[in-house]
């Protein structure tokens, strides 16, 4: 699972950039290796990567069971399933109390949390300093930034409160197999303890600066700052059954098929990977070998001309699919679709059930298709979203 692997990735380069391919299996949801400003000639493949998987489980403190990473935080141990996210830096829990008293508007937030964390209970936990924690970072240069200093990080609209403290995160590696899983430990880690917020706390910060990658590189316990990332869709609002993966210092060759296409980060965006888009396709039931294409001036003849491709931002943040806004009236009009705002994310639901297939294709080609029951459920928002 190394960078010469079974599926090659792009040629080594000294400015980082992301690669994706298709799914090898057959539901299309995310899947992306990110290699975070490093160069990656001399990457050392006798080390193995460290894999984490991405499934719904058992967390501290917690009677649901929650998706997200297997990652523990203090000893002993405390268990979580952490979200990942490409722009915050700090991997971040959630306190005891961050659901009480009207400390946080996340929905159903006592199950919502990944876990709980409480750091009087860690015998090796050190409270650095408290702080309004803002979950972003500043991507000024090329160069990988040490996150001690908050002023790294850029205040975004929704923010999480808490305190800055070191303890030991455990990153597990388990396989769903029946034996035991094993761990890797990051000792004397700086992570966050959120108290107030909007969001959920439970968070794998994969940023440029990313600490879990720091102290893996700096242990030697990994070739290179290196990231990949299949998401999965085993949580509730994607509805599949498909689990994810984290791979630090390499990536998973079995979740890709060739072609890999290479694209550079826009550096100066929160979410770094950025594509453009040159069309989006809706095609209809098998039976009906229909397909229209939202940029279509003959389909939408208030268009006076097919709009040109446009900029994208991936995320891992599980916002509402965001078009500009002549191509949005154009999925209205297709498909039928009516504003709701039940999810309070102002997402589109469709009247009638969607049989068809929504593709969106990049300006090199590379094409990701929703199929017809992923697109069905996430468009009509059946279960509950991540914020």
């Amino acid at each position: 699972m190394c960078l010469a692997d079974t599926v090659p990735l792009p040629p080594p380069s000294s400015t980082p950039f992301f690669a994706v391919a298709s799914m090898a299996s057959p539901v299309v949801y995310f899947a992306a290796a990110v290699l975070v400003a490093q160069s990656t000639v001399a990457l050392d493949c006798s080390k193995a990567p460290v894999y984490v998987d991405i499934h719904k489980r058992a967390v501290h403190q917690s009677s649901a069971f929650q998706y997200g990473s297997f990652i523990g935080v203090g000893s002993p141990a405390q268990n979580h399933s952490l979200w990942p996210s490409i722009s915050q830096n700090h991997t971040s829990f959630g306190a005891p109390s961050y659901c009480e008293n009207g400390n946080s508007t996340l929905r159903n937030c006592d199950v919502s949390t990944g876990g709980f964390f409480s750091s009087q209970d860690s015998t090796r936990y050190v409270l650095l300093r408290t702080h309004a924690v803002a979950l972003a970072m500043t991507y000024s240069s090329h160069s990988y930034v040490e996150p001690n200093d908050l002023t790294n990080l850029d205040p975004r609209q929704e923010k999480l409160e808490g305190r800055l403290g070191r303890d030991t995160v455990r990153l597990y590696t388990h396989y769903f197999e029946v034996e035991a899983a094993s761990q890797t430990l990051l000792e004397n880690s700086i992570v966050e303890v959120a108290e107030e917020g909007t969001i959920t706390p439970a968070i794998l910060g994969m940023g440029f600066s990313s600490t879990v990658l720091r102290d893996l590189a700096a242990k030697d316990v990994i070739a290179g700052r290196t990231y990949s990332l299949y998401i999965g869709q085993g949580f509730d609002r994607a509805g599949g059954a498909v689990n994810g993966s984290n791979t630090f210092g390499g990536y998973d060759s079995g979740r890709f098929t060739e072609p890999v296409h290479k694209y550079p980060m826009n550096t100066a965006r929160m979410n770094p990977m950025t594509v453009r888009v040159k069309d989006i396709v809706i095609t209809g039931p098998k039976d009906s070998n229909t397909s229209t294409s939202l940029f279509d001036p003959i389909a939408f003849p208030n268009m006076v001309s097919r709009p040109d491709t446009f900029e994208a931002e991936l995320t891992t943040d599980q916002y509402p699919l965001s078009l500009p806004y002549q191509i949005t009236q154009n999925f209205i009009s297709r498909l039928n679709a009516e504003q709701d705002n039940t999810w309070g994310d102002n997402s589109l639901r469709l009247k009638s059930a969607f049989e068809g297939t929504l593709s969106i294709v990049l300006e090199d080609g590379f094409t990701v298709t929703l199929p017809p029951r992923s697109s069905h459920e996430r468009l009509e928002h059946h279960s509950h979203p991540r914020p």
